[in-house]
């Protein structure tokens, strides 16, 4: 079964599907979202311990209009030796491949082409996503973390080019202060979000609903043409000021 080969909806309307994506003579599992006339499609890479929190993050983007690729960038056989040996998870270059593959196939699907691509991970996944958004310069429209282990890359945070929105979990004092860190050595556009999480039960998702909303309204700004954005009283420079202020850290 070859990538998602009868993948033939008119991008107008809602689609949820589950895929068996073909990279090479490896298939990876995937669940697309395509929300209606979007612009945007955020792959979202997936692992195990993280699947609550990326089915919510999916589930609140799809509903704000932002397509989704859940894409786990390892099989089920290597996710079984992974889960006992970590064989699989440190391998940044392996995984920035089959990402990087991944995004090729988006890029020619004729019901995919011409959206926006943007990638999401949480942990140690930012190592292959900033990998595979280096590697592919300008084609990657936005990279987002949540709780990126950015000590893991930085001998490549200069290198990235896209717009890059952290989020850290401001009980995670390790975590904050590393990416405290890789936010004052990146060269790129960039957004910085500290929240305060109520919960340590994975289960709990109201934890994870201002992720989402911070998610989507940024991938949505980012979408907005920047002739509009200097237009519109929305985004005058007082707002902007004062959104940056109370939401992000924007350089």
């Amino acid at each position: 079964m070859s990538i998602c080969e009868n993948l033939t909806v008119n991008r107008a309307y809602n689609l949820k599907k589950d895929l068996k994506i073909k990279i090479g003579k490896t298939y990876l599992n995937g669940k697309l979202s395509l929300s209606p006339n979007a612009g945007n499609i955020v792959l979202i890479v997936q692992r195990n311990n993280n699947e609550t929190c990326n089915q919510y993050i999916a589930n609140s983007l799809s509903a704000a209009g932002i397509s989704t690729l859940i894409i786990n960038l390892l099989t089920d056989d290597e996710q079984q030796i992974d889960a006992y040996l970590y064989n699989y998870r440190f391998k940044g270059e392996l995984l920035a491949d089959r990402l990087i593959q991944a995004t090729h196939w988006i890029q020619k699907h004729l019901v995919l082409k011409g959206l926006k691509i943007n990638y999401f991970s949480t942990g140690i996944d930012i190592v292959p996503t900033l990998l595979a958004a280096t590697l592919l310069h300008n084609q990657i429209n936005a990279v987002i973390t949540n709780g990126g282990r950015l000590d893991l890359v930085e001998n490549i945070l200069q290198h990235v080019k896209c717009p890059v929105l952290l989020l850290v979990a401001s009980s995670d004092k390790v975590v904050s202060v590393l990416n405290k860190l890789a936010y004052r050595n990146m060269k790129c556009e960039k957004s910085i979000r500290f929240i305060n999480v109520q919960s340590d039960n994975s289960k709990d998702l109201s934890k994870f609903r201002e992720w989402a909303q911070i998610v989507s309204f940024w991938l949505n700004w980012h979408h907005i043409d920047a002739k509009i954005k200097l237009r519109s009283r929305l985004y005058d420079i007082q707002s902007a000021g004062k959104f940056a202020k109370e939401t992000f850290l924007i350089s």
